[in-house]
C-alpha cells in the first residue's frame, strides 16, 4: 500500500534548477535509499517532503493517518534529554496526570482504555531502547538538553524521530556522529521497524544492510529502482554503459547528418537537407533522454608526498590524554611504521579525536610521551574544518600557506584533487562540506605531508567521493593515522586497528568485522529479525546458469562486431541510397536486439531466467 506519493516536483534556486519533474511512490514499510552526488538535491527533496522547503510546483500526497517525522532544527529546547524525547507523547503525559486524579470508576476505565490504545504502556520502553541503542547511558537521560554537545544533540534528535509517532521517517545522513556500534544498532532497528524510512547516506555498508529500494538523483532527474543496493549498483553500471554506447551511435549519426547539411545546404538537395535537419532534431531529443549520469572521477583525490618519512613514524609510550583534571585515557602505547595505515576505532567519547589532536600538536598530553621521526611532516584534517578561514576565497586560503607558492602550483594541485579553477574564487564559507574536505586535502598535499592524521575524513563526502578517497589513500605511500566509523571505507585500508574501549587500549590486525565482534563493539538491544528467520527458514538461492550467461555474452559480442562493420560500411556509402537504406535498417534492427540481449544477460546473471 502506498503511503507517500511525490508527483511532478520542480525546484529551482534563482535560475538554477535543482529538481525537474521528480515523481515516485513509497509503500508502507519500505526502506528507501536516496542516492546522488553532493549538491544533486537529495537534502532539498527530503525537506520538500517534510514541508520545511516549498516546491515551485508539484504535489506531496500522504496516506490517511500517516505522519512524517524528520530531524528538526530545534536547538533551544528547555528541559532534560528524556523530556525532549517524550515531546511527541504530550497527550499521554496529560492522561497520566488525569489518571492520578480522583475519577469515577467509569471515567477512569475509559481513560485507561484510551491510554492503552494510544500506546501508553509501551512508549517509554521504546524511548529507553532507542536512547540506549544510540549510546546514551541512563545516567545521561536527566542531563539538560541545552548542555549536550553538538553531536549529542543530533543523536538526541535522531532518537526522538526513531522513538516518536511518525510512520514515515526522513533521515539525512543518520550515521554521522554515530560510532560503529550505534550504526550497527541503527541498521537493525531500520530492518526490523514496520515504519517507512527514506534516508540519505554516504555509508555504502549501511545502505547495503538496510535499503530495499533506491531513488537515484542525477542531472536534476529522479529515477526509482525496486532493487536492493547491490543489485542497483550492477544495474546502474550496465545502464550507464548502454547509455554511453547509444550516445556514441547517436554522435556518429549526428556527424553524418551535420556534414550532409553543411555540404548541401545551398545546393539542389535542399529538400533532403530539410529532412536531415528534422532527423538531427530527433537525434538530439533522443540524446537528452539517454541514461548517461557521470560518476565522479576516482582520480579526483590524488595525494602525494614530497619526501620519505622515517622507518618509525610515531612511537607512543604510556601516553595519557584528557582535559586538565579530566583524564580520558592513560597508558596508550604503540608504534606506527613507514607506509603503515592505522585506524582508531571504538565507542564515542573514548578519546580517539583527542588522541589525534595530541599527536598533531593541537593539544598537550597529560602524561607519558610520544616521538615523531625527524623527517616526518604531519598533515592534519579535523572533522570541523577549524583550520579554514571562512573569510578567505579558496585561492587566498591556499596561497596563505606559504610565500613560496605560486598560482600555477595551486591550480595544478587543486585540479588533481577535484577542484576546478572556477572554484578558486569561491568563499570558504559558501563551500559544501565535501568541497571543504577537498580544500583541506589540497593544503596537506601542498604542505608535503608524509604522515596524514585524519579525523572522520568521509563525513562530508558522497558515496563516490568516499570511494575516491579510499582509493587515493591506498595509493598513498606515506603513513596514515585515522578515525572513521565507515566500515566500507576502513575495509582494505587499515593495516592495523587501535581499539579504544573503556576497559583499555588494544592493538589488532584482524578485519574490521572480526574486530567489531571480538571486542563487542555492536549493541545487542534489538533482536535482528533477519538473523532469527534465517535459523528457522532455509533460504533458496537462485541458481545462475553459467552456460547461458557465457552464450549471451558471446551473442552480444557478435552483434557488436556486426554493428561495427555496418557503421564502417555506412560511412563509405554516400550516393548508393538503396544500399544505405538497407544498412540503416539493419543497424536499427541490431541495435534493438543488442538492448534486448543486455536485458537478458542481466536477468541471467541474477538467476531470474
Amino acid at each position: 500500500m502506498n503511503v507517500l506519493n511525490v508527483q511532478h516536483i520542480n525546484k529551482s534556486y534563482a535560475a538554477d534548477p535543482v529538481l525537474t519533474d521528480a515523481s515516485f511512490s513509497v509503500n508502507r514499510g519500505e526502506k528507501v535509499a536516496l542516492i546522488g552526488q553532493n549538491g544533486s538535491g537529495k537534502s532539498t527533496l527530503l525537506k520538500i517532503i517534510s514541508g520545511d522547503v516549498s516546491a515551485d510546483s508539484g504535489d506531496i500526497i500522504l496516506a490517511k493517518s500517516s505522519k512524517i517525522a524528520s530531524i528538526s532544527q530545534e536547538t533551544c529546547f528547555k528541559g532534560t534529554l528524556f523530556e525532549f524525547m517524550v515531546e511527541d507523547y504530550r497527550d499521554l503525559l496529560k492522561m497520566e496526570t488525569e489518571m492520578h486524579k480522583r475519577l469515577t470508576p467509569d471515567v477512569l476505565d475509559s481513560l485507561m482504555l484510551k491510554y492503552e490504545k494510544e500506546g501508553g504502556y509501551e512508549y517509554k520502553a521504546k524511548i529507553r531502547t532507542v536512547l540506549k541503542g544510540l549510546g546514551f547511558a541512563e545516567s545521561e537521560w536527566e542531563r539538560d538538553f541545552g548542555e549536550l554537545s553538538g553531536g549529542e544533540k543530533i543523536r538526541g534528535k535522531l532518537a526522538r524521530v526513531l522513538a516518536g509517532r511518525g510512520d514515515i521517517l526522513l533521515l539525512d545522513e543518520p550515521t554521522n556522529h554515530l560510532d560503529i556500534g550505534m550504526i550497527i544498532w541503527l541498521e537493525t532497528f531500520i530492518r526490523n521497524t514496520d515504519k517507512t524510512v527514506i534516508f540519505v547516506s554516504h555509508d555504502r555498508r549501511f545502505i547495503r544492510n538496510t535499503a530495499t529500494s533506491v531513488l537515484y538523483l542525477a542531472d536534476k532527474k529522479l529515477m526509482s529502482f525496486n532493487l536492493n543496493y547491490e543489485e542497483f549498483e550492477k544495474h546502474l553500471n550496465i545502464e550507464i554503459e548502454k547509455g554511453r554506447k547509444q550516445k556514441r551511435l547517436i554522435d556518429d549519426r549526428k556527424k553524418e547528418l551535420e556534414e550532409f547539411i553543411r555540404k548541401y545546404r545551398a545546393g539542389v538537395k535542399s529538400k533532403q537537407v530539410t529532412i536531415r535537419e528534422k532527423m538531427l532534431d530527433d537525434l538530439k531529443n533522443q540524446e537528452e533522454s539517454l541514461f548517461t549520469p557521470e560518476k565522479i572521477n576516482t582520480s579526483s583525490f590524488d595525494i602525494g608526498k614530497n619526501r620519505e618519512e622515517n622507518a618509525t613514524v610515531l612511537d607512543v609510550t604510556k601516553l595519557g590524554i584528557g582535559y586538565k583534571n579530566n583524564i580520558i585515557k592513560e597508558n596508550i602505547s604503540f608504534k606506527l611504521y613507514k607506509g603503515e595505515k592505522t585506524a582508531l576505532i571504538g565507542p564515542n567519547g573514548t578519546g580517539k579525536s583527542t588522541f589525534l589532536k595530541v599527536i598533531a600538536g593541537r593539544m598537550k598530553g597529560l602524561s607519558g610521551d610520544f616521538s615523531l621521526g625527524s623527517r616526518v611532516q604531519i598533515g592534519y584534517l579535523d572533522q570541523n574544518f577549524e583550520d579554514l578561514n571562512s573569510d578567505h576565497t579558496v585561492m587566498e586560503e591556499l596561497l596563505d600557506m606559504s610565500t613560496e607558492l605560486d598560482v600555477n602550483d595551486v591550480l595544478s594541485t587543486a585540479a588533481r584533487l577535484g577542484l576546478e579553477s572556477a572554484d578558486m574564487n569561491k568563499k570558504i564559507e559558501v563551500l559544501s562540506g565535501g568541497e571543504k574536505t577537498r580544500v583541506c586535502f589540497i593544503k596537506l598535499v601542498l604542505k608535503g605531508a608524509n604522515f596524514l592524521i585524519l579525523d572522520e575524513p568521509t563525513n562530508h563526502l558522497d558515496i563516490e567521493g568516499v570511494k575516491a578517497l579510499k582509493e587515493a589513500l591506498l595509493r598513498f605511500s606515506g603513513a596514515v593515522l585515522l578515525v572513521s566509523h565507515d566500515r566500507y571505507f576502513l575495509e582494505g585500508i587499515a593495516d592495523k586497528y587501535i581499539i579504544f574501549k573503556d576497559t583499555g587500549i588494544f592493538e589488532d590486525f584482524n578485519s574490521i568485522d572480526n574486530i567489531v565482534e571480538k571486542y563487542s563493539l555492536q549493541h545487542q538491544l534489538v533482536n535482528d529479525k533477519k538473523k532469527r528467520e534465517s535459523k528457522n527458514t532455509s533460504v533458496k538461492k537462485k541458481r545462475v546458469n553459467n552456460f547461458k550467461v557465457d552464450r549471451a555474452k558471446e551473442m552480444i559480442l557478435e552483434i557488436e562486431n556486426q554493428l561495427e562493420e555496418l557503421y564502417s560500411e555506412r560511412n563509405e556509402l554516400e550516393t548508393e541510397w538503396e544500399r544505405l537504406a538497407e544498412v540503416n535498417k539493419n543497424i536499427d534492427s541490431l541495435e534493438e536486439e543488442l538492448i534486448y540481449k543486455y536485458d537478458e544477460l542481466e536477468k541471467l546473471e541474477k538467476g531470474e531466467v
